[in-house]
């Protein structure tokens, strides 16, 4: 009778945990984002990282900033243990592996509210890019928002006709990801890794090995 209660018990608690989960949000509040190279001064961002149960209970809350990154990033012991070059690297790797993640990861923009200010040396591509970029935002969004969020949604793209290679771009929103979708994600490239390492391994015993007819 002990046993089959533990057992019972042992079984709540895992499909507890699996609801849990299944019902968990990342939310990302974008709380003010510049980027640019008109005023460096202004580069700055901070963002709001929550972690919500049923989209309504937050059980953990925590903001990152440009002055935590940028201690992190200049930690001494960041730089003994060669991190950074390590992430530039995976980085690089992964690039062509974003858009997959992106399609995967199923992320819901909830508030949005982007402006953008660019220009080149030639005024014609200058335009062509504005004008590029538009319609690559205009199409992507629909994607990415929910019929009730269209309205909290607005992107400005202004054309600097100065014959420099200028931009700043400024973001403010929310962003939702669904902690199952992340999961599902960093276990299809956890395999994917397993199975490169397994080819790789294979291709150099082969590479020791003699035939014989």
């Amino acid at each position: 009778m002990i046993l089959v209660l533990f057992l019972l018990g042992i079984v709540i608690v895992i499909a507890t945990l699996i609801i849990l989960v299944i019902n968990s949000t990342i939310q990302l509040n974008v709380k003010n984002l510049e980027v640019g190279n008109i005023n460096k001064e202004n580069n700055n961002y901070q963002v709001e990282i929550l972690l919500k149960v049923f989209d309504k209970f937050t059980v953990y809350k925590t903001v990152v900033s440009k002055e935590k990154i940028q201690k992190i990033y200049d930690s001494k012991i960041l730089k003994k243990l060669h991190i950074k070059q390590d992430l530039k690297n995976e980085i690089k790797f992964r690039k062509q592996e974003f858009l997959e993640i992106l399609k995967r990861v199923q992320i819901e923009i909830v508030k949005f509210n982007l402006k953008i200010n660019i220009g080149l040396e030639d005024a014609a591509i200058t335009a062509l890019v504005v004008g590029g970029l538009s319609s690559i935002i205009s199409i992507i969004l629909p994607f990415l928002l929910k019929p009730a969020n269209l309205k909290k949604c607005k992107y400005c793209i202004m054309p600097i006709y100065m014959q420099r290679n200028l931009y700043n771009i400024k973001l403010k929103g929310i962003i939702k990801l669904k902690v199952v979708h992340i999961i599902y994600v960093i276990y299809i490239l956890v395999k994917k890794g397993r199975d490169e390492n397994e080819r790789a391994s294979n291709r150099r015993t082969y590479d020791y090995s003699n035939g014989f007819n």
